[in-house]
């Protein structure tokens, strides 16, 4: 999947899983970069997501997102919750 500004990049493996913790580290490293109005239409987007499986598809389709871990979801894995926990990762994937 390829980002709509796969020059910002959020690093959300350190972050916990709560949706609004991503979609304010998001708008935040959008701004940073100079993408104000981007940001405002992806905190909309994001607040009208059903579930935090949306948030983080649409997360990836805007940013690029670094790192594995709990906050960061894949198209393998869109889902981080518990019950997901033991589809495989990309990086599992790629490896064999």
């Amino acid at each position: 999947m390829v980002a709509q500004f796969p020059d910002v990049v959020v690093d959300l493996s350190a972050q916990d899983t709560n949706v609004f913790g991503t979609i304010g580290e998001v708008a935040a490293a959008l701004t940073r970069a100079g993408y104000a109005s981007a940001a405002s239409q992806y905190t909309r987007n994001a607040v009208m997501c059903a579930d935090y499986g949306e948030v983080m598809l649409l997360t990836l389709a805007t940013v690029s997102v670094a790192g594995e871990g709990p906050g960061v979801a894949s198209p393998y894995r869109a889902c981080p919750c518990p019950t997901h926990e033991d589809e495989p990762t990309p990086a599992q994937l790629a490896a064999g």
